[in-house]
């Protein structure tokens, strides 16, 4: 899909294109605060491999549109998102949507205990949508190279620190377990964003409470 839209776009005269890839691009193994100078360092793991290597192929073939046909692509690496919208489901969502899912119907159902996969320590960088949107609007005209560029906050916050947080969000006031029979996965896994803020003098606005905030008025709405 993306090979044809940047063909298009290309043959159609469009003056930029702005390509969304997903931080899963990076390689398996790094684990801290990810450097796009990293993005080439090795395999991607094997669980996201197909999809990672496919968003991984259209930045080189934005980099040759470039040099063939001096063609203007945005590249943003984007770090794990959350929001209104998302999918609430244990099995498919990232950590923080099924965590909002899990106390909310824990509150609801006045159930005792909520279960925290692993053992709390993993760091995770979270971006809300709205301000992923953002960035994706303002590289439509701002002056960014060809070369990728991460997007995100540039910090992180630990998964039992996320989980309290959406647990006070939400009211519950039920116990935490912690599951640590579950994997953890890599400790660390947070973006580098000195690129972002060097080439668009922006940071994304949204603090973490506010966002949880709002996802959480938003999934007890559409529930």
């Amino acid at each position: 899909m993306a090979t044809h839209l940047l063909d298009a776009a290309n043959e159609h005269g469009i003056e930029r294109f702005v390509n969304p890839i997903s931080n899963c691009t990076y390689p398996d193994g790094l684990s801290g605060n990810f450097n796009e100078s990293e993005w080439w360092n090795g395999s991607i793991h094997e669980s996201v491999r197909a999809y990672g290597m496919a968003r991984k192929a259209s930045w080189v073939q934005s980099w040759a549109y470039k040099e063939q046909y001096d063609f203007e692509t945005a590249n943003f690496i984007l770090s794990n998102m959350y929001g209104p919208g998302d999918h609430f489901d244990e099995s498919r969502s990232h950590a923080l949507g099924a965590l909002v899912m899990k106390f909310v119907e824990a509150d609801r159902n006045n159930e005792p205990t909520v279960t925290v996969w692993g053992t709390g320590k993993p760091i995770r960088e979270w971006l809300y949508i709205e301000d992923g949107a953002e960035a994706l609007i303002r590289g439509l005209s701002v002056d960014v190279p060809v070369k990728p560029i991460n997007i995100g906050v540039g910090k992180g916050i630990s998964v039992i620190d996320m989980a309290e947080l959406i647990r006070n969000v939400v009211g519950y006031d039920g116990e935490i377990v912690l599951d640590k029979s579950k994997p953890d996965g890599v400790q660390k896994k947070t973006l580098d964003n000195e690129r972002m803020k060097e080439y668009m003098r922006w940071s994304p606005e949204t603090d973490i409470r506010d966002g949880i905030e709002q996802t959480v008025a938003w999934y007890r709405k559409h529930r």
